[in-house]
């Protein structure tokens, strides 16, 4: 088993009518595992994983530097709908292995590459190493917000999995609407290998990390498109 705990994340309860604000805000349908909120221009303001708790309710891990930004933005929208966005006493952890024993009492996300992201008050053992989660993150293409990207437009990130084209109308959507239909994103994350990349441009990779069987360091990098 390799679990590391995620101290960057926070968890918080949205609800009731968890559904309908993720359907009018959020760039995917209120059952997926991951999706985002976004300003109007399609920039990220806070990516997010979810687990649903029931009666219209959810647990949102997001990144901790992004939750004023968040809280911000659905202010204005949430007394509307009568639901709440607040804390919680839950600590995010990464299982990396698909076959990690069950956690009493939590909640478990699928991840990319067979991983789980665990949702729990427990205090759980932690063995897998920074290296280990960052390397898992850059085989299976997992950037992390206010790591490996800030406020970038969404569909920047090549995070297929946190975007419906199919899912009605919110905040942002007709930008990447657009985009995805009539253009392309003026740049893109990717995951290189630092001997695939220019010298000069080696200062804007993040999440470097030496792959001991491929024995290159990789990172992420935009790229233009």
């Amino acid at each position: 088993m390799k679990r590391a705990r995620l101290g960057s994340k926070t968890v918080l309860r949205l609800g009731p009518g968890a559904a309908q604000v993720l359907n009018a805000y959020a760039t995917n349908t209120p059952d997926a595992p991951r999706g985002a909120f976004l300003d109007l221009k399609g920039r990220v303001l806070a990516a997010y994983d979810q687990a649903s708790l029931g009666e219209d309710r959810a647990l949102l891990a997001v990144e901790r530097t992004a939750v004023p930004q968040l809280q911000a933005h659905l202010s204005r929208y949430l007394p509307l709908m009568g639901a709440r966005l607040e804390g919680s006493d839950l600590g995010a952890w990464l299982d990396l292995e698909p076959a990690s024993p069950a956690v009493p009492a939590a909640y478990r996300i699928p991840q990319p590459g067979g991983a789980s992201m665990i949702l729990t008050s427990e205090v759980l053992e932690e063995n897998a190493t920074p290296e280990e989660v960052r390397l898992h993150r850059l085989k299976h293409f997992m950037p992390l917000q206010g790591v490996d990207y800030q406020d970038e437009m969404i569909l920047c990130l090549g995070e297929a999995d946190r975007v419906s084209f199919s899912k009605g109308c919110y905040l942002g959507q007709e930008i990447v609407a657009r985009v995805h239909y009539r253009g392309h994103p003026p740049k893109r994350l990717e995951v290189r290998a630092t001997t695939n990349v220019p010298s000069s441009d080696l200062s804007r990779m993040t999440s470097l990390t030496l792959d001991p069987i491929s024995g290159k360091t990789l990172g992420f990098i935009f790229l233009n498109c």
